[in-house]
């Protein structure tokens, strides 16, 4: 089904391969226009003129750029297979969290919750990025623990360019004066930030802050 129906990878591919043709994607003429032609069109959630612009940042959809220069079909097989990787990897980083203190039975255990978590399988199905989320979550606590604040905050960096909602806990890092985790997400989410500023410009930047914040959380909380 996650092949063939709609779900939020469509979105994530239609608005980056609207980005890949040049298109401004802040501008519902010219998404309604590019909306008409594609020939995927009908997998899209976000169909003109229910549409208030990209929900997530700049960043993001410049990350999922290279699934736009697949075939939809082929984009999705990719996505799918990388979202069990990262499922795969957030178990792998949970075991090793809990692995000091759990025997066989519990990381089997450990396991099993994940894989019949019904969120975690609404999300795979939906072609979401929690999983991806998850994964670098899991791996920043892991290298946290372990004394690698570099490679932690790097880790925070990444869910941040995924889904900008982890940013918080930057605030939580500074507030326990992990400077140098802290110190590692921001310049990482700012590196990111800078090669998206350099290839969309800064109107993207902008139109994105004004759309979301006043369009999407405004009429949200109306």
């Amino acid at each position: 089904a996650f092949l063939r129906g709609q779900n939020d990878f469509m979105d994530y591919y239609f608005f980056a391969d609207a980005i890949r043709h040049g298109v401004d994607v802040f501008d519902p003429a010219q998404v309604k226009q590019f909306f008409d032609s594609a020939p995927y069109s009908a997998q899209v959630i976000s169909k003109p003129p229910h549409y208030f612009g990209p929900l997530y940042t700049p960043v993001f959809y410049l990350a999922v750029l290279p699934m736009a220069f697949l075939p939809v079909a082929a984009a999705k097989a990719v996505w799918i297979f990388l979202q069990l990787c990262f499922i795969a990897g957030f178990i792998y980083y949970a075991a090793k969290l809990v692995r000091k203190s759990a025997d066989a039975l519990e990381l089997s255990l450990l396991i099993f919750m994940t894989l019949s978590f019904y969120p975690l399988y609404v999300s795979l199905y939906m072609g979401q990025v929690a999983a991806m989320v998850l994964f670098f979550l899991t791996a920043a606590l892991y290298y946290e623990e372990k004394g690698r604040s570099g490679l932690s905050g790097f880790m925070l960096g990444l869910s941040i360019i995924l889904k900008v909602i982890p940013a918080f806990l930057v605030i939580f890092l500074l507030l326990k004066k992990r400077w140098k985790t802290a110190a590692f997400a921001s310049l990482t989410y700012a590196a990111g930030l800078a090669v998206s500023l350099a290839i969309l410009g800064f109107h993207h930047h902008a139109e994105y802050a004004r759309v979301f914040v006043f369009d999407y959380i405004g009429r949200n909380m109306v």
